[in-house]
C-alpha cells in the first residue's frame, strides 16, 4: 500500500516535488492529476474495506501528510468504500491531531484500558 498510497508515491507519480505543487494541480483541475488521486483512493479503499471487514471499527481515521489532499481523496475514498464494503455506513475522516500519532494513540487506548473510559 505504501508504493501506492503514500504522499511519496503520490508526488512522484506526479511529478510534483511538494504538496503545495500537486494541491496547485488539483486546484487547476489537472484531469491526470485528479485521475492519479481517484486510483489512490480507490486503492486505499480496497485495503480499509478488508480492516472493515474484519474488525468492525467505529470510525476510520486518515492521518498523515495524505490528508493534504482534503477532499481530492476523501470524497472519492467514501464513495468507494461504500459501494464495496460489506459493512455499510462507517464514517471516514481525516485526522486532527498533529504530532507522532502512534504514541498518542497508544496512550489513549491504555488510558481506555486502565480507567474504562
Amino acid at each position: 500500500m505504501e508504493q501506492t498510497a503514500s504522499v511519496p508515491a503520490i508526488l512522484e507519480k506526479t511529478q510534483c516535488a511538494t504538496l503545495e505543487q500537486l494541491r496547485k494541480k488539483l486546484d487547476s483541475g489537472d484531469a491526470e492529476t485528479l485521475s492519479l488521486v481517484d486510483d489512490t483512493a480507490k486503492a486505499l479503499a480496497f485495503g480499509i474495506n478488508n480492516i472493515i471487514n474484519i474488525i468492525d471499527p467505529e470510525l476510520i481515521v486518515i492521518g498523515g501528510l495524505i490528508r493534504e489532499l482534503g477532499t481530492y481523496l476523501l470524497t472519492p475514498l467514501r464513495q468507494y468504500i461504500s459501494r464495496i464494503s460489506l459493512l455499510k455506513n462507517k464514517p471516514v475522516e481525516y485526522s486532527v491531531l498533529e504530532g507522532n500519532l502512534v504514541t498518542l494513540g497508544g496512550a489513549r487506548f491504555s488510558f481506555d484500558e486502565m480507567f474504562g473510559a
